[in-house]
């Protein structure tokens, strides 16, 4: 059965993506359907060049992880915080790349370091975590940037800076939940 035009430009954006990210030098690795990296040879460190990149997903169209701990973690904020997090961050100066996931809440990408207090309302992805990346599909629903590494010149802030900016926008008032509504 060939691939409909849809799934090969699905396909080359996996590959386009997955090959970026990697010359970028972020730990990425290919995953399986349900979003668990494929297993790697025992005693490498997870990650892959932009050659290998290309070649694995050439051959499938695999979702892009992100081994975090290496470089870059994730704080997951819920998705109705996102659009007020934004000016908090941009007043700091501590933009960086914004994902969406696929149920919608946001990963703001962070350097790696030591434990992180988290906000509350947050959840912290670090060492032995895995995060999704842009375009990667799961349960038929894309990630995808709110804002892109490449707007904000593949600069990570610091993890410490976005948990202040955090703190911030969340120390005042907070909206109503649905369920409080």
């Amino acid at each position: 059965m060939g691939w409909s035009r849809q799934s090969r430009r699905g396909a080359a954006a996996l590959r386009d993506a997955a090959v970026s990210y990697a010359a970028q030098g972020w730990s990425v690795v290919p995953g399986d359907p349900d979003c668990l990296p494929v297993a790697q040879p025992c005693g490498s460190p997870p990650g892959v060049t932009a050659s290998q990149a290309r070649e694995l997903w050439t051959r499938a169209a695999h979702p892009i992880l992100l081994a975090c701990g290496r470089g870059i973690d994730a704080v997951e904020i819920p998705a109705g915080e996102g659009e007020r997090v934004i000016p908090a961050l941009r007043n700091s100066g501590v933009v960086g790349p914004i994902a969406v996931t696929s149920h919608h809440s946001w990963l703001l990408l962070v350097t790696s370091g030591g434990p992180l207090r988290p906000v509350p309302g947050t959840r912290v992805w670090g060492t032995g975590s895995w995060v999704p990346l842009p375009p990667t599909r799961r349960h038929r629903r894309p990630y995808r940037w709110r804002i892109s590494p490449q707007a904000v010149d593949w600069a990570i802030p610091h993890r410490n800076l976005v948990r202040d900016a955090l703190s911030r926008t969340w120390g005042g008032p907070r909206p109503p939940t649905a369920e409080h509504r």
